[in-house]
């Protein structure tokens, strides 16, 4: 399913047939250590590490500015959280963020994302654990956060696809529709419905 095709995105396993290609060239002839990096990518299982919620956002740019860092908290609606914990910013996470709930891991991993500025972000289920109206402003200021970079959104909720260049259904490893967001919703097919639902 959809964690095999994000592990094929980024080099870590080998398609079994078949090629990835970038800008023509099959991905296994780049620099696999290379590409990654220019990768940023956020799944819903990536490690929180055991120390303060800065550290954490830090990992992946260390020398992002205050300003930033709260910047990308509100574009992940995690600001005012973060705020009222007495220690703030020095808050300890826990364990793999145990001390944190399902939707605040969440949101601190795709906030540690966003300071990584690259030019393609790969998110893996980012609405995962979030209300439907914190989904949707959070997908929203995701994607407004990521211009001009080229982003893939994995995601069984259809938020934010009205914004996708391309759309691709999958079913049991296959692309069933493939189109753009008004050329699927026309179509009466699952993304309509999907669309109707939550979208």
């Amino acid at each position: 399913g959809k964690t095999t095709l994000v592990n094929l995105l980024l080099g870590l396993i080998e398609p079994q047939s078949g090629v990835i290609t970038i800008d023509g060239a099959d991905l296994l002839q780049y620099d696999l250590t290379r590409w990654r990096a220019w990768v940023a990518s956020c799944g819903q299982d990536d490690y929180l590490f055991q120390t303060s919620l800065r550290e954490n956002l830090l990992f992946l740019n260390p020398n992002a500015s205050e300003e930033t860092i709260w910047r990308v908290l509100e574009a992940v609606r995690l600001a005012d959280f973060v705020r009222q914990l007495p220690q703030g910013l020095g808050t300890q996470v826990g364990e793999h963020g145990k001390q944190l709930s399902g939707g605040e891991r969440q949101r601190l991993l795709l906030a540690r994302t966003l300071l990584r500025e690259s030019p393609l972000y790969l998110f893996d289920e980012p609405t995962a654990n979030l209300d439907l109206a914190t989904a949707r402003e959070v997908v929203q200021n995701l994607l407004d956060w990521t211009k001009p970079s080229a982003v893939i959104l994995i995601s069984h909720q259809a938020i934010g696809f009205d914004r996708m260049d391309e759309i691709l259904i999958l079913e049991a490893g296959k692309v069933v529709q493939r189109g753009k967001h008004d050329e699927l919703c026309n179509s009466n097919g699952y993304y309509a419905q999907l669309w109707q639902n939550n979208g």
